[in-house]
């Protein structure tokens, strides 16, 4: 299992199509973000499906955001919390997506602000190895995307 916990855990979804999402295809990332949130040949789980159609829509396949809007309503603000951890995670350890850090710390910071009190080890860690210009761009990115959604 993936340290993140986004690796499926159901013999269902094929080896090649699990890999093909965390190696970065969009498409099979929208079907399998799909298949947990409708539990479709693994346990329903909106925050890992939700996590993955988070990444197929970073990685260009548009029908996610339809899927990501219909989601969002039926989310916990504990759930949120844990999709941003989630994400920023995935972009820190190239998982599913180009390793990123001011995107990772983006996601740390919003997970943050939901009340995930692990990005804010997360977040420092990240400062660590970022200059004082990609902190302030991060938090520039983390204050739009917070006036574009507003859960």
């Amino acid at each position: 299992m993936q340290k993140n916990g986004m690796q499926p855990h159901t013999s269902e979804v094929s080896k090649s199509f699990q890999q093909a999402a965390l190696s970065g295809d969009a498409n099979a990332q929208f079907e399998l973000g799909t298949a947990y949130a409708l539990g479709r040949g693994v346990p329903a789980d909106p925050v890992i499906g939700y996590t993955w159609l988070t990444l197929a829509f970073a990685n260009g396949d548009r029908q996610a955001e339809s899927s990501i809007r219909q989601l969002t309503q039926q989310l916990t603000q504990s759930q949120i919390a844990q999709i941003r951890w989630n994400v920023g995670e995935m972009y820190a350890n190239g998982i599913g997506v180009r390793p990123d850090k001011m995107t990772a710390y983006m996601w740390h910071l919003l997970a943050e602000l939901a009340g995930d009190k692990r990005s804010s080890v997360a977040k420092s860690q990240l400062a660590a190895t970022m200059t004082s210009d990609e902190r302030s761009e991060a938090s520039a990115r983390a204050s739009q995307w917070l006036r574009r959604h507003h859960k």
